[in-house]
């Protein structure tokens, strides 16, 4: 009997012995899937949040490449002369200063044909205002020069572009029809 009750104590102690260990590696598995879980949900919001700014720098991509092509065209350009070469008349500078800034950014239309005249700037503006013109130039010779000066300087833009049809010429015309065109050029300064 004293034999019995020794095997049964010691089946009680071996038995609560593998229950608390079994309870304990439950308990650490427990413990280590909930911090896994947390780990997981902090991995998700950062990809969440890097997915949003992928997202923003998808949107913006069109925007940064034309911002740098102008930007890089403006380098590009102050460097060489303009690829449209309609007429290879010299250019001379339209104020008396001869500042090349302001004939840089007129050079093409010069040498395209227009005749450009500077206007009066009002009082407190940035900009040196110009008028161009011209009455010899095709709409596919007008239209290349426009893109190609406007996209060569970051600081030119044009207030006004009126292009109309000679009245002497019928509408749909399969003759060269050279536009009446009038241009209102402004190009920003640091005066």
């Amino acid at each position: 009997m004293k034999f019995k009750a020794i095997f049964l104590i010691g089946a009680i102690v071996v038995s609560a012995g593998l229950l608390g260990l079994e309870l304990k590696v439950l308990v650490d598995g427990w413990t280590a899937v909930q911090f896994s879980d947390q780990e997981n949900k902090r991995q998700e919001v950062a990809n969440n949040h890097l997915e949003g700014e992928i997202e923003g720098l998808r949107v913006s991509k069109a925007r940064i490449e034309a911002l740098y092509t102008r930007l890089s065209d403006t380098m590009i350009a102050s460097r060489g002369t303009s690829s449209l070469h309609i007429n290879s008349a010299p250019t001379v500078p339209l104020n008396g200063d001869g500042s090349s800034f302001e004939t840089a950014g007129i050079a093409g239309f010069t040498q395209a044909g227009l005749i450009v005249q500077p206007v009066r700037v009002p009082n407190g503006e940035m900009s040196i205002i110009y008028e161009a013109g011209t009455a010899g130039l095709e709409f596919h010779r007008l239209v290349p020069l426009l893109a190609e000066q406007e996209n060569a300087d970051l600081f030119l833009y044009f207030d006004k572009v009126l292009l109309s049809r000679p009245p002497s010429i019928p509408p749909f015309s399969t003759d060269p029809t050279y536009l009446e065109t009038r241009l209102t050029i402004r190009m920003l300064t640091g005066k």
